[in-house]
């Protein structure tokens, strides 16, 4: 029976809209005057008109949708994928809405044990302060950072988070999005270097106080050693004037040779008594005419060999910056190693030069003496180091090891290049700054 009605009632209703659709032109006609071709053509053109911009409306309704689903769709891939604990918020009432997986692993919950609750009613978040002021603050600001800050995990584990807030607007309703980043690795590694950089601070305090006692050993030893060395100097002196025209000439030997040691030892100390008193000086930051300098001792070598012929080399004016004293030492112990290694030469040649190397000022001792092999280079500036073929020139064998100390103490670098038979080269640069 119900069918029965439910279909003569569509049946009246079709009968009622073909009995409207007759009737229409007749109401039409009386409701409305009637219209010429003209004014109906531009009816119809207006209609037209308007239904054109409605389509036009609808496609940049479908594009904007369109966007918004890509954008949507881009956020929830990244909200689900990043590397980066991510926590949405009722700004009002601070209930989280939404949570991503990575914060759900960091922390070890599940989604459904987070949606619907308050922030403060989650362990992990019981350090957080979401108070109705802070809340407050929060919207008021949009955005509230926090560094080092501890959230506990589900295991009870606490690990340090740089927490922040950010307030957006989203239609009528405001947001709270939390950014969480996990720092707990980055904070170790900072505790452990704290930890390297106080042991070594304090492993640079026990080398710096064994240096000063080595220093010290080594002023005391080499300066008690030159009473003995007095009297047997004293000694040999006194038994040549009154024992000499009895000795033969073996016995003259030896006291010769004695003497000579004592003479030879007598350098020595006063090179290591130099060398340790290095230590304690603290160099001036003056202007220095390296040139000059250069220039002088080269003039004291040829007098004092004056059968040699040495062509010695330098362009213009040649400064500097630091301890003239002390750079005179370096100048004296470069430009000697220089005269002596070049003895066997018959045109020896002995160049200072300066040139720049990247935004340094590079000053160079240059010679065409017995040079050495670079497989021995790193032996050049320890003291009493002698390298093979260099037995013959005779010296302390502290002076390089000198030179590297006054350059070190410039705060500069020192450095040398080398070939068997082809010479030698020596650089080393002075900073401005010897602070």
């Amino acid at each position: 029976m119900r069918v029965d009605k439910d279909k003569e009632s569509k049946t009246s209703a079709a009968a009622l809209r073909r009995s409207a659709e007759k009737q229409l032109p007749v109401k039409s006609q009386e409701l409305q005057p009637r219209r010429t071709m003209q004014e109906t053509q531009r009816l119809v053109h207006e209609l037209e008109v308007h239904q054109i911009e409605l389509e036009m409306q609808n496609r940049e309704l479908r594009l904007a949708r369109d966007d918004l689903q890509s954008a949507e769709i881009s956020y929830r891939r990244l909200f689900e994928t990043t590397r980066n604990g991510l926590l949405i918020l009722d700004s009002d009432t601070s209930q989280i809405i939404d949570v991503n997986p990575y914060l759900l692993e960091t922390l070890g919950y599940a989604r459904e044990e987070l949606l619907g609750k308050k922030i403060r009613e989650i362990g992990a978040f019981v350090n957080i302060d979401m108070s109705k002021e802070n809340l407050a603050r929060l919207q008021q600001l949009e955005y509230l950072r926090h560094e080092n800050h501890p959230l506990i995990t589900r295991d009870g584990r606490q690990i340090f988070v740089e927490f922040v807030s950010n307030v957006y607007q989203v239609a009528d309703k405001k947001l709270i999005q939390c950014s969480i980043h996990d720092i707990s690795n980055h904070k170790k590694a900072e505790e452990i270097i704290e930890k390297l950089n106080t042991d070594l601070a304090a492993r640079a305090a026990e080398l710096e106080a064994a240096n000063q006692e080595l220093e010290a050993f080594n002023y005391s030893v080499a300066h008690d050693l030159r009473n003995p060395l007095n009297v047997i100097c004293s000694c040999c002196q006194v038994i040549k004037e009154l024992c000499g025209d009895m000795l033969d000439a073996q016995c003259s030997s030896y006291l010769q040779d004695a003497y000579d040691g004592t003479l030879r030892m007598n350098r020595l100390i006063e090179a290591l008594l130099n060398f340790s008193r290095l230590g304690q000086v603290e160099p001036r930051r003056e202007m220095v005419d390296l040139g000059g300098l250069a220039n002088e001792i080269i003039t004291l070598l040829k007098m004092a060999g004056s059968e040699r012929h040495v062509d010695f080399r330098t362009i213009g004016k040649i400064v500097g910056h630091g301890d003239s004293s002390l750079l005179r030492i370096v100048l004296e112990n470069l430009l000697g190693n220089a005269w002596k290694f070049t003895g066997t030469r018959e045109k020896a040649v002995i160049e200072f030069c300066v040139t720049e190397a990247e935004g340094e000022t590079v000053y160079i001792v240059r010679d065409n003496g017995i040079g050495f092999n670079m497989a021995d280079v790193d032996k050049l500036f320890v003291p009493f180091q002698r390298l093979p073929g260099a037995e013959e020139c005779r010296g302390s064998g502290i002076g390089l090891a000198t030179v590297a100390r006054i350059i070190r103490r410039h705060k500069g670098k020192i450095w040398a290049e080398g070939e068997s038979g082809k010479g030698a080269t020596f650089c080393f640069t002075l900073p401005e700054n010897l602070q």
